[in-house]
């Protein structure tokens, strides 16, 4: 969709929901938010088991599927953010289970699942560990060991948004080169995200 910036088609499609919102935010009752948030997770199910997974969206062949992507993520955002009582700042309560959460993401994505049910991972992790995770966040603050990286992870997080795509392309190409390594999985997966994020670590740094 957008050659010379492939993270732009999200972008795009936030805009469009922004706009969107913008045009029917009077009629979003919490009882409508919940019917477009399951709708859309719906065909966000159904996109993931036509395609075995959630497909590329920033080719052409699987780009009209971004905008149930991001329909899902933008209403399900609106709609913790309604259901924790739109606070306007976190809650300074200190928890162990923020941890829990920010590790349970990376777990998923290694747990070997292949076959019929191997949409479910990227399924499970973009539907109900991510917006957990959300809603887990206005809640509660990881202990204070643990402010400091997850400020930087934080801060790191649109380098490493506009940078991974990249990284995908030249880890397929190995791969591609070299495909023997899949059977160091999910090492190579491990080895992958580390160079993402060292990357990204670098680029906003400098």
């Amino acid at each position: 969709l957008y050659t010379l910036a492939t993270p732009a088609w999200s972008l795009a499609f936030e805009i469009w929901v922004n706009v969107i919102y913008i045009l029917i935010w009077r009629w979003l009752s919490t009882p409508v938010l919940i019917a477009i948030v399951g709708a859309s997770f719906a065909l966000l199910a159904w996109t993931a088991h036509a395609y075995g997974g959630l497909p590329p969206t920033p080719l052409w062949p699987a780009g009209h599927t971004g905008f149930i992507r991001v329909t899902f993520a933008f209403f399900a955002g609106v709609l913790i953010f309604r259901l924790c009582g739109s606070p306007r700042t976190i809650s300074a309560r200190s928890s162990r289970l923020a941890v829990a959460m920010i590790a349970a993401l990376p777990v998923i994505c290694i747990i070997p699942v292949s076959g019929a049910w191997a949409y479910l991972t990227p399924l499970l992790a973009l539907g109900v560990v991510g917006p957990v995770g959300i809603w887990l966040g206005h809640a509660m603050e990881p202990p204070a060991a643990f402010v400091r990286v997850c400020a930087k992870a934080g801060a790191i997080s649109y380098a490493l948004y506009l940078t991974h795509w990249p990284f995908l392309e030249i880890m397929q190409r190995i791969r591609w080169r070299f495909p023997e390594i899949d059977a160091a999985r999910p090492l190579t997966g491990i080895v992958f995200v580390a160079a993402c994020v060292a990357f990204a670590w670098w680029a906003e740094k400098h």
